[in-house]
């Protein structure tokens, strides 16, 4: 079975992938769509009422940051400055230098409210304590009846299912930085080639793997 563990808000991954035999699971985990399941089911409850605060703070790092822009999810906000590569302060990128600032504010709000800081690619996102990829990918492989777990990501966020999982899964990070995963892969190419030998040969990769 395949299952895709995201960030993205239920909607996207519905128009992305919802017409596809597998397993859906949104918003870190917080939403999953089980393969065979029409509906959506939330996965935690929690109190959201920390998000208003935050809209004020994210927005003030969007008005003065050019380029970025904020994302509000059905249990989650975050501030994404991705088309603000060419924007510089003396030698550092101006985008990074103001997450460093945002996540510096965020430290002392966040010690009072039941959310964390959920940093990723170009985007810090402030998500609903109790949830993460990683609980996500444990309760997903702990059900699963296949003799091998394997994932894939290249995202920060996807360490945490790295960690999650046993340690003889295939684990795989997609492109440069450090990591959890037990393998590493450059770009999409390969990991399409990976996955057309788990489906043509799939005997090679439990045979490497141990």
């Amino acid at each position: 079975s395949v299952d895709i563990v995201s960030g993205r808000k239920r909607a996207d991954l519905e128009r992305w992938l919802g017409g596809l035999p597998i397993g859906l699971h949104a918003e870190h985990g917080i939403w999953s769509k089980p393969l065979g399941q029409r509906d959506w089911q939330a996965n935690a409850t929690t109190d959201l009422r920390w998000k208003e605060s935050l809209h004020r703070i994210l927005g003030y790092f969007s008005r003065t940051t050019s380029g970025s822009f904020v994302e509000d999810k059905s249990t989650s906000i975050a501030w994404h400055y991705r088309r603000n590569d060419e924007d510089f302060l003396g030698d550092l990128e101006f985008g990074e230098y103001k997450a460093r600032e945002l996540r510096a504010a965020l430290g002392e709000i966040l010690t009072s409210v039941p959310a964390y800081v959920v940093s990723g690619h170009k985007v810090v996102e402030i998500a609903a304590a109790g949830l993460s990829k990683g609980v996500v990918a444990r309760m997903v492989a702990s059900s699963a009846s296949a003799p091998l777990v394997v994932a894939i990501g290249d995202d920060r966020t996807d360490e945490d299912i790295f960690g999650a999982l046993p340690c003889d899964s295939v684990t795989v990070r997609v492109g440069p930085g450090s990591t959890r995963a037990r393998y590493r892969v450059t770009g999409p190419g390969d990991v399409r080639r990976l996955l057309g030998r788990l489906a043509h040969r799939p005997e090679e990769v439990l045979t490497a793997a141990k």
